[in-house]
């Protein structure tokens, strides 16, 4: 039979993290899994060797794949050619599971799976490696209001489900599902979760949100990809444009207000995090491509919006005057002091 869930594991330069991962999988209570490790390319001179000897000890279970550097969406992509299970999960290398992760999900899982499951939204616990706590992940508060009375969603009659973090690694996905759609992530580009967000959703059929035991999602690591303040942050251009036109094909206003309050949070985490040269750059190019966007879009959007904080930026980034401010760290340290209406 094949196995329930295969994890997909990306793996470049993290020999510090990658046993704590796969020993999480290993240890399981409840069997049916598979691993493939993706080793993309690092050059640290260990992380190789371990996945090697990972496979080696446990062929049944464990496949490694070497490749050269496609960054994460590439290493994922060549991971899920080799899955043949039920569902696949894309587990980052420096994250770990709860030792019930798979016998609790999969106990779950078969309430619903007469009814074409294409997507499981999990609710990961944050762990802080600096400062080593644990604290509750992003959007649990929307989590539960979406699935506190039904784990059962469908994307087309509720369209909250976009408005919740775009990790892909905190989704099981059909493995069906995926290769029905031909799905892939974009290779050598940051921030390739984002996309996959929306497109996914759009064509998701049916979703359940698993609220049970979980896993625990690292943060604050040395050398972590969402921690980089280099041109890497420009690639957020791309995805943007990339994903607005998706969305834009879709012709439907409640996603589109998604779209604009996920990516209203995600530049300004962006900018706020990147140095002051970048940052001057990424300004420019974000405001070209907000100043683009429709007016009575953005307009739309504005109405609905919580957050004073959310739309006083977006009316900055639009305007070629005010842009000057975002380039400046200080803008973002008045920005907190505006009181949030949520």
């Amino acid at each position: 039979m094949k196995p329930f869930v295969t994890f997909v594991v990306p793996a470049y330069n993290v020999a510090n993290y990658i046993e704590d991962c796969i020993y999480s999988i290993l240890n399981q209570s409840e069997k049916d899994f598979k691993i493939v490790i993706v080793d993309d390319g690092s050059t640290d001179g260990e992380t190789p060797h371990i996945c090697k000897r990972f496979a080696e000890q446990y062929p049944d279970r464990i496949e490694a794949i070497f490749q050269q550097n496609k960054g994460l969406g590439g290493a994922r992509n060549t991971g899920l050619i080799s899955v043949d299970s039920k569902y696949v999960m894309f587990l980052d290398s420096d994250d770990f599971l709860d030792l019930n992760f798979i016998k609790y999900i999969k106990m779950f899982e078969k309430e619903y799976s007469e009814m074409q499951i294409d997507m499981i939204f999990t609710l990961p616990i944050i762990y802080d490696d600096l400062q080593k706590i644990f604290y509750d992940w992003h959007d649990v508060a929307l989590f539960d209001r979406i699935f506190m009375h039904n784990p059962y969603c469908i994307p087309a009659i509720n369209p909250d489900l976009y408005e919740l973090e775009v990790s892909a690694c905190r989704k099981l996905f059909s493995t069906e599902f995926l290769k029905r759609i031909d799905f892939k992530f974009d290779e050598n580009l940051k921030y390739e979760d984002f996309f996959p967000h929306f497109y996914t959703l759009s064509l998701a059929r049916n979703c359940l949100g698993f609220r049970g035991t979980s896993f625990y999602y690292r943060v604050n690591r040395v050398g972590q990809i969402t921690s980089l303040r280099n041109s890497a942050r420009l690639d957020i251009v791309k995805v943007l444009e990339k994903t607005y036109q998706y969305v834009a094909s879709l012709n439907d206003i409640r996603i589109m207000r998604s779209f604009l309050r996920q990516s209203v949070v995600f530049t300004k985490w962006c900018i706020s995090n990147s140095t002051p040269e970048i940052r001057a750059e990424l300004v420019d190019k974000l405001s070209v491509f907000y100043a683009q966007l429709p007016k009575h879009i953005v307009d739309e959007y504005c109405k609905l919006e919580g957050s004073r904080r959310n739309k006083l930026y977006i009316k900055a980034i639009r305007s070629k005057f005010l842009t000057k401010y975002l380039k400046d760290y200080i803008y973002f340290e008045l920005l907190k002091s505006v009181k949030n209406n949520v």
